[in-house]
């Protein structure tokens, strides 16, 4: 971790951290991030709206340990990473919806993995 309260990842590291089950979950909805999961910060749906970084201090309060967004977004996300005083990792991407969808690809593997067939 950097001391600036982040350290910087890639979407492959998640996603593998999230197959192997070290990280328990991928989420878009801030209210329901749980300690150690990954959020996911989703642009608004519509103009006035708010978006996935309206909330990173309520996920980060939360427990968040990673936090995707859009690489056009990252100042403000380190702005609020920074002064959090937590340690969270950051993946900065170029599509979060493409991210999003690869991270819950990879949570959903873990999950069929652990069924019994």
């Amino acid at each position: 971790m950097s001391d600036k309260g982040f350290s910087l990842v890639t979407l492959d590291s998640l996603a593998a951290r999230l197959r192997n089950k070290s990280l328990p979950a991928v989420r878009a909805h801030s209210g329901k991030v749980e300690p150690g999961d990954v959020f996911v910060a989703l642009p608004p749906n519509l103009p006035g709206e708010k978006g996935g970084l309206d909330f990173l201090e309520q996920v980060v309060a939360a427990g968040a340990a990673a936090l995707v967004c859009a690489e056009v977004d990252a100042e403000r996300a380190k702005n609020v990473l920074g002064s959090s005083g937590k340690k969270v990792e950051l993946c900065l991407v170029p599509d979060v919806r493409e991210a999003l969808g690869a991270l819950a690809g990879a949570w959903f593997l873990s999950v069929r993995s652990s069924e019994k067939i």
